[in-house]
């Protein structure tokens, strides 16, 4: 989170001339947990979703977005935005890595969630292009 996957999003968007779909933009004002299935409105993200791929291309922007717009089903290239760090040598060091794999409780239900996804789904290894965003 705070990566610039939405900045990024919308300047690809607006080069390639395609809209960007975020689930932020579905949330349910009543989730039933902390998951983050049930913080948005899956039904109606689908359908735009469903609607946007049918009438052209689009982008799919957020967190947890396997777990939200399943690839398997939706389909489409996928680019993992990660935050890096220069080190003195000029190597790039993932700056959120630790966080993500924590396993001690963080405090902030959002956080617990991103964790739990990238546990699960481990976007970072399955993405077309893991795209570093250097952020000193």
């Amino acid at each position: 989170m705070g990566v610039g996957k939405s900045t990024i999003a919308h300047l690809v968007g607006t080069a390639a001339n395609a809209p960007v779909l975020n689930p932020d933009d579905f949330a349910n004002p009543y989730p039933k947990s902390g998951y983050i299935t049930d913080g948005i409105d899956l039904e109606k993200l689908h359908a735009s979703a469903r609607k946007l791929l049918k009438n052209s291309r689009c982008i799919f922007e957020g967190v947890c977005l396997e777990e939200l717009l399943p690839s398997s089903t939706f389909g489409g290239f996928i680019v993992y935005v990660k935050r890096v760090a220069l080190a003195a040598d000029g190597s790039a060091v993932w700056r959120d890595e630790q966080n993500l794999k924590a396993t001690r409780f963080s405090g902030d239900p959002i956080e617990e969630e991103v964790r739990r996804c990238h546990r699960a789904y481990r976007p970072h290894e399955h993405a077309d292009l893991c795209l570093a965003v250097a952020q000193n």
